[in-house]
């Protein structure tokens, strides 16, 4: 680093980044107060770029974090800040823009800002990770218009973006927004499964347990929304025990549902299955589900023999180590470090295709070194959580594919009504007696 750069530190020090953190951190309080720190000094200083990327950054973040009133009133200003040719602008503002008037069920307006980004779409260009968030602004915008099967085309391309370049913190925000989409539209058990893979991805790189709540107030509207009484959507089951039943005789289940039963060879699934079934509403954890001992050694025979078995679980098997050695998650630090410099270096050159090289650069080696370490120090690789979330749900969906080639009806009812995940759960929309 040159004296000279360490003196251009020393007289402004990049809040931007330092926001970045607080953000990160929860502290939404300091985020602001750092960014409109940072806005200031860009606008002594008539730095345009700058002033934009500030604003549109306070922008997206007031979005992101629910103040929807302060986003609003600040959105002029963001569209403002550029000229309508400057394309890139127009693809980091208009995004956040659709999402914000979705919020206030304006679509009309929606559609007018997601036009703006499909005209330049139109063009050729790849816009590398800004496509992520253009495509999950195609998919709130088609959620809206109940149009589920485009919205979620739209959103696995979004996340397949952000995953690509790194981007694992709009990964997540993509997950909630998705859970909240699917609670809008009825489906409870998706619901969870986005709004679960949201908490796991924050917790993985160590978000501020803001986050988190965020996204655990929804989860409680879809549990809530799940076991209200009087959903008016018709079950094939209803709720006569002759029709519904799924137990074990010997090394077979029988499964019945509406007018149809059958006979299938035991599988590990089906014994996670009967235990989801038996609490209906009851969110039970995977390493629980994993951790049952209700198969006996013939069982398990024969359940490896069915291709059911995805290996086996055994309590408290620890971990694979650190994610990072020391060494490592040193030269991260510095690595980030330096950066920080040239980014500062940048923006006074007033070079904004530098800049936003080197933010993408901090923000992916950010997310591995907090993927590292996390809160409580250094995290685990192939934790035993972590197995029996993979092997439960991997069980289970075998087991449904099974119950698929014999009774279809039921296959589908488990699909829509099971969700897995670190925990798991069945949430029928009406109650349904089982004989178990």
């Amino acid at each position: 680093m040159s004296a000279g750069t360490s003196r251009a530190r020393e007289r402004h020090p990049n809040t931007s980044f330092q926001a970045q953190i607080a953000l990160r951190d929860g502290d939404w309080d300091s985020m602001r107060t750092l960014l409109q720190k940072h806005l200031e000094w860009a606008q002594a200083r008539g730095i345009k770029w700058v002033i934009f990327d500030t604003l549109s950054v306070l922008f997206r973040m007031l979005y992101l974090t629910g103040d929807y009133d302060g986003a609003a009133a600040l959105q002029p200003r963001v569209l403002e800040s550029y000229r309508s040719s400057e394309q890139f602008c127009e693809m980091r503002a208009r995004p956040t823009a659709t999402l914000l008037a979705l919020e206030f069920g304006r679509t009309d307006e929606a559609s007018t800002h997601l036009e703006y980004c499909r005209r330049i779409v139109r063009q050729g260009e790849d816009w590398q990770g800004c496509m992520g968030s253009v495509r999950r602004a195609e998919a709130a915008f088609a959620a809206a218009e109940n149009r589920i099967a485009d919205s979620t085309r739209f959103f696995e391309e979004s996340i397949k973006i952000f995953q690509n370049f790194g981007s694992v913190w709009d990964a997540a925000d993509t997950l909630h927004l998705w859970g909240r989409a699917l609670l809008k539209a009825g489906k409870s058990a998706s619901a969870l499964e986005k709004l679960d893979g949201a908490i796991e991805v924050y917790r993985r790189h160590g978000a501020g347990q803001r986050w988190i709540e965020r996204v655990e107030a929804d989860r409680r509207r879809v549990l809530d929304t799940a076991t209200r009484a009087g959903e008016s959507q018709a079950e094939a089951c209803a709720t006569s025990q002759a029709s519904c039943s799924f137990y074990q005789e010997g090394e077979y289940w029988v499964v019945a549902f509406g007018e149809k039963t059958a006979r299938l060879k035991d599988a590990k699934g089906f014994h996670y299955l009967a235990d989801l079934l038996r609490h209906p509403g009851v969110e039970l954890p995977a390493i629980d589900l994993a951790g049952s001992n209700s198969h006996s050694n013939r069982i398990q025979t024969a359940v490896a023999a069915n291709g059911g078995d995805f290996g086996t679980i055994h309590i408290d098997l620890g971990d694979a180590g650190p994610h990072l050695d020391a060494k490592a998650k040193a030269d991260y630090a510095r690595r980030i470090r330096e950066l920080d410099a040239e980014l500062d270096e940048a923006q006074r050159f007033n070079d904004p295709g530098k800049s936003g090289l080197i933010r993408r650069e901090i923000e992916a080696l950010t997310a591995q070194l907090k993927a590292a370490t996390g809160l409580r120090g250094d995290r685990r690789v192939a934790s035993h959580v972590e197995r029996a979330r993979s092997t439960v749900s991997q069980r289970i969906r075998f087991a449904i594919r099974q119950i698929r080639k014999l009774n279809p009806a039921l296959a589908d009812h488990l699909g829509q009504n099971i969700r897995t995940g670190y925990n798991c759960a069945y949430l029928p929309k009406e109650k349904i007696e089982w004989q178990l």
